[in-house]
């Protein structure tokens, strides 16, 4: 029993080695002409990298001012708001509009127009050369 044990054990070793050789057989070499194309793929691999990373970079950037100025807006709505409530409560609703509800509503709208104007968010030189060493990159 102790043979038949053996030669089972025999068998199934000698099969998986002789399916491994033939593997390695048709797979060909572990170094061969592929090895001379991967530094090649490397290469680019590592350039499309640092593109992207200059890309990011750049998007950070805009990503902050763009955000400062939606979270300003929020504010100018506000201030808005509160000035359509003062006009409402001065009696701008009413038939004969009083002049202070026409004028706070007035002020309201200008001081709306004035936020939504200042913090615009501009290109700046330093954003303008992150984008051209970004697009650079990608080319």
């Amino acid at each position: 029993m102790r043979s038949t044990t053996r030669s089972i054990s025999f068998g199934l070793i000698l099969g998986t080695l002789l399916v491994f050789g033939a593997h390695l057989a048709v797979s060909g070499p572990v170094f061969g002409a592929d090895d001379e194309a991967k530094p090649a793929t490397l290469k680019k691999l590592r350039a499309q990298v640092e593109a992207l990373q200059k890309q990011v970079e750049y998007l950070r950037s805009r990503e902050e001012a763009l955000t400062a100025y939606a979270l300003a807006a929020g504010a100018q709505a506000a201030n808005l708001e509160a000035a359509v409530k003062r006009s409402r409560a001065q009696g701008f609703e009413s038939r004969s509009m009083a002049a202070d509800s026409r004028v706070t509503l007035l002020s309201g709208l200008e001081g709306m127009a004035a936020g939504m104007g200042a913090g615009l968010p501009v290109v700046t030189k330093d954003q303008q050369r992150l984008r051209k060493a970004a697009d650079a990159a990608s080319k």
